[in-house]
């Protein structure tokens, strides 16, 4: 009688083709799942991405001298009186804000129609008739 030989290519042909089927219906996994399914892994990978880049980015140290006498002077800017050219009919007074009221707005007037004698309309006007 023959012996019998071992299966061993058979394994092997098993093991390559069973891989070669997973990395195949990898980009079909994601066609089945529901669309909050498939939001919540694009979220997760836009995290990872973004913990990953934060990882690698260098943390920005500040500058605690230049922003302290930017602080200064800003402080400083805020409580001086402002100097230089006020406006028109500006006193001395505190703010140079000037006594009296800069715009001055014309006064009221009361609108009294004309009756067109022309107009049917008018006929309710006009005095004559």
């Amino acid at each position: 009688m023959k012996q019998r030989k071992s299966p061993v290519a058979l394994i092997v042909v098993a093991v390559f083709a069973g891989v070669g089927l997973m990395i195949a219906a990898k980009p079909f996994r994601e066609e089945n799942l529901s669309m909050e399914e498939k939001m919540k892994l694009a979220q997760e990978r836009a995290q990872a991405e973004q913990a990953s880049k934060m990882a690698n980015a260098p943390a920005p140290k500040p500058d605690m001298k230049k922003e302290g006498s930017e602080l200064k002077d800003a402080i400083a800017k805020s409580v001086a009186r402002p100097t230089g050219p006020k406006g028109p009919g500006a006193d001395d007074e505190e703010g140079g804000l000037p006594s009296s009221p800069v715009v001055i707005k014309a006064e009221d007037k009361v609108y009294i129609p004309t009756p067109n004698a022309s107009a049917t309309t008018s006929q309710w006007y006009d005095k004559s008739n």
